[in-house]
């Protein structure tokens, strides 16, 4: 027999359904909490990774120190080693609708070891020039290089207006599988001269080169 009455039982009943409610509660608030901070912890986990991404390094090249962010990079490279006499790279220019021929290997090296691009069209490409012209893309003359040794299978680009034109030398396809690429020279200030190598087909948008490079330049602190 109960020594509690009816209503006092119901009232100890409601006592301990309010306290497993509160219980429960609690748990489910704890468990958030948690999921809160371990929320917290796996984003401030990953800012490093964003950090690493945009870390720069610096180079030392032509008497200038350059701080490139790493992604830029053709090769993994490492602090230990900041002076050096070429900086390989890679930038993407949106001149195509091929992502892998947007590709361009980039090349800094000290302006006192590199004439650019423009220099050579009136030092030595124009004494090598065949009489034929070649059509390609507007604005440009085609002129290929006499089949001699270092020459052989060239064609000189050139824009024959601009008092310091738009110049590229493109190379036939090695193989049957492989693209025709394209150099181009150019100094970027006193210091430093950087020399581009792309696939053909960006030369269709020449005009726009220099604008789409510069914006990957400008990335770089201390050109």
């Amino acid at each position: 027999m109960s020594v509690f009455s009816n209503s006092e039982n119901k009232k100890i009943n409601n006592l301990w359904f309010n306290l497993i409610a509160i219980s429960f509660a609690m748990i489910i608030v704890g468990l958030a909490i948690i999921y809160y901070i371990d929320n917290i912890k796996e984003k401030s986990l990953a800012l490093p990774a964003i950090k690493n991404e945009t870390s720069k390094i610096i180079k030392s090249i032509g008497g200038r120190n350059l701080q490139i962010p790493s992604s830029l990079f053709k090769y993994s490279v490492t602090k230990d080693k900041p002076f050096v006499e070429k900086i390989e790279l890679i930038f993407i220019l949106p001149l195509t609708n091929s992502p892998d021929k947007n590709k361009i290997h980039v090349s800094l090296q000290p302006q006192r070891m590199t004439k650019t691009s423009a220099e050579l069209l009136d030092a030595v490409y124009l004494h090598k020039f065949l009489p034929n012209e070649l059509r390609g893309p507007k604005g440009l003359i085609g002129k290929p290089l006499k089949n001699i040794v270092g020459y052989r299978g060239e064609v000189i680009w050139y824009d024959p207006i601009s008092k310091n034109p738009f110049v590229a030398k493109c190379m036939q396809a090695i193989t049957d599988k492989s693209t025709q690429k394209c150099i181009r020279t150019i100094r970027l200030n006193k210091y430093i001269s950087a020399t581009y190598i792309f696939d053909f087909e960006i030369l269709y948008a020449w005009k726009e080169f220099d604008k789409e490079v510069q914006k990957w330049l400008e990335k770089i602190d201390g050109i």
